[in-house]
């Protein structure tokens, strides 16, 4: 049985409560894949907390990050094998996903 659109939004802002939105966090890429509603679906881990979520980017915004700076469709056709550690911002919606704000390939030199 496929659970609702609140009961979605209420697990992933159960999980990802502890989260600090407030700084940029670095994660680590499990997955991404083409969503159902034009969107690209990163499924992936806080390195800080060990907390596991996922986000979507959208067709509206041509899969980058809201703020322009990262093209996520691009980032899974050609990077995502050799760099599965990114660092992003997010802020959550009224809704209560998680939007990225910005992202970026992380380097070794940040962790």
């Amino acid at each position: 049985m496929e659970k609702s659109k609140k009961e979605r939004i209420e697990k992933l802002s159960e999980k990802t409560k502890n989260l600090n939105l407030d700084n940029e966090l670095y994660i680590f890429v499990n997955n991404i894949k083409w969503g159902k509603k034009a969107n690209i679906l990163i499924n992936c881990v806080d390195l800080g907390t060990n907390i596991e979520f996922y986000f979507s980017v959208f067709f509206s915004n041509k899969y980058f990050s809201r703020s322009g700076d990262f093209n996520f469709r691009e980032y899974m056709e050609n990077s995502f094998e050799n760099n599965r550690i990114l660092a992003v911002k997010f802020k959550r919606s009224k809704t209560g996903y998680l939007n990225c704000f910005n992202a970026r390939i992380a380097e070794v030199s940040d962790l």
